[in-house]
């Protein structure tokens, strides 16, 4: 159990304001505190203070002796709360020694990597074709650095799957891998390249070329690209649906279809030579034939005819089939405007005949009774000629 000593003339000081008007705890000035002690100090520190006491030249008790306060009045547990916080608060805080930095070990790391960076092995040029015909020979070439080490290997992948080796020390130091569609020209290939003979569908894939140095650092550095063989249709696209002659206000429909081919045709439409509005257009999914997989493509063209799009009466719809730049194949269909096609004879006189009424010409009506009056008699003689056998010569003046 641990006390407290406060002087009495404080003590009487607690006592009457230890609570204020306001409900809050009176301000103790710091002197009035002292340190805490065991049960042991606190008894020799009142046994002194009672032989003290008890000398002949002081025969009564002073008004400044300390008392022993077990504890204090349950009014005065804010006031305590106060002291022990100003207790706490009036202790040193402590303090952390600042972090080490083995700066030396730092500045060793960094000049290292440096020096790793310096020298290290890069990788200048992948070139492999993109796009390549079927069965023709594809050269794959890879180029490095090694900047003062000494090479380890060269590996060749497709798809993640290795398929040439080199590694100058072995003997040969070239060595090619079984692959499906991959069928390398072993004395055709060294470290910078590898030679594919006689490419098929299934020799497209990702390759990747793989350089490594030497020990004690192995580095290894790579690169890779995407290799399409290619099968070009047999003939080009087809244009199918519409109609010979179409009105302004018409709706136009027509589908354009590629050959079988791998990979698929890039199909696009041109309007009297110029690429047709998006709007126009109608894509179909892709379909897929035959035991390699060719693929069809299929896009459709549907637009209202409007006046800009004939050009002297004609509109040409052409239909581009592209696949990289191996393959371009096109067709074109010409419609033409019926204002331009002219009508049967009959047609022909009453729109004529129409048009002079309108603009009331006297002319026209003797010039279609004439017309139709000769006729008739044409019609006639023929037919009694044909009665009597008898030939007839008319002259119609």
């Amino acid at each position: 159990m641990q006390y407290r000593i406060i002087k009495q003339e404080d003590l009487q000081n607690i006592g009457s304001s230890a609570v204020s008007p306001l409900n809050k705890p009176a301000q103790v000035h710091p002197k009035i505190i002292e340190e805490f002690h065991t049960d042991e100090e606190e008894l020799a520190r009142e046994t002194d203070w009672i032989l003290k006491k008890r000398r002949p030249s002081k025969k009564r008790k002073a008004d400044t002796s300390p008392e022993i306060l077990p504890s204090l009045p349950i009014s005065q547990t804010a006031h305590q709360n106060e002291i022990k916080s100003l207790h706490v608060n009036s202790a040193p805080k402590e303090r952390r020694p600042p972090p080490i930095m083995i700066t030396g070990v730092y500045f060793n790391i960094y000049l290292f990597l440096l020096a790793d960076i310096s020298n290290s092995l890069t990788m200048t040029e992948v070139k492999i074709p993109n796009h390549i015909m079927r069965f023709k020979t594809a050269v794959l070439g890879c180029r490095y650095n090694l900047d003062g080490e000494a090479l380890y290997s060269v590996k060749w992948y497709k798809d993640g799957h290795e398929f040439y080796r080199y590694v100058p020390r072995d003997k040969p130091p070239g060595q090619a891998f079984p692959l499906p569609g991959v069928n390398v020209d072993v004395r055709n290939s060294s470290d910078t390249k590898v030679t594919l003979r006689r490419v098929t569908l299934m020799s497209t894939g990702l390759y990747k070329c793989e350089v490594s140095g030497e020990a004690p650092a192995f580095n290894t550095v790579s690169e890779s690209e995407t290799m399409t063989v290619v099968m070009t249709p047999n003939h080009g696209p087809k244009i199918t649906g519409g109609q010979p002659r179409y009105q302004i206000g018409d709706v136009v429909r027509l589908n354009c279809t590629s050959a079988p081919s791998k990979p698929v045709c890039h199909l696009s439409w041109l309007i009297n030579g110029e690429p047709a509005n998006r709007s126009y257009l109608r894509p179909y999914e892709k379909a897929i034939v035959g035991r390699e997989g060719l693929e069809i493509a299929r896009l459709g063209l549907e637009f209202r005819v409007r006046s800009s799009h004939f050009r002297h009466g004609d509109m040409k719809l052409k239909c581009v089939a592209k696949i990289s730049s191996l393959y371009w194949q096109s067709n074109e269909a010409s419609v033409e405007s019926d204002r331009q096609q002219r009508a049967p004879a009959l047609e022909s006189r009453e729109t004529v005949a129409a048009k002079s009424r309108a603009h009331g010409s006297s002319s026209a009506k003797p010039h279609s009774r004439t017309t139709l009056q000769q006729l008739h008699l044409v019609t006639l003689f023929s037919l009694l000629a044909a009665f009597s056998n008898i030939s007839y010569s008319l002259t119609i003046r």
